[in-house]
């Protein structure tokens, strides 16, 4: 949703940058999954089993 109203979106996780760019590569990095998603959440919700 985030992609269709901007270009350029910003990352942060308790106030730090943590990535930044377009909206698709945001949203696959790494440190942003980690830190809005979870380590342990991450391989369920790619699996397409959140909420599950």
């Amino acid at each position: 949703m985030i992609h269709t109203v901007t270009d350029h979106v910003f990352a942060l996780n308790f106030g730090k940058l943590i990535a930044e760019g377009d909206s698709q590569t945001v949203a696959n990095d790494p440190a942003v999954r980690k830190a809005y998603i979870g380590d342990s959440d991450i391989a369920t919700v790619a699996a397409g089993k959140a909420g599950s």
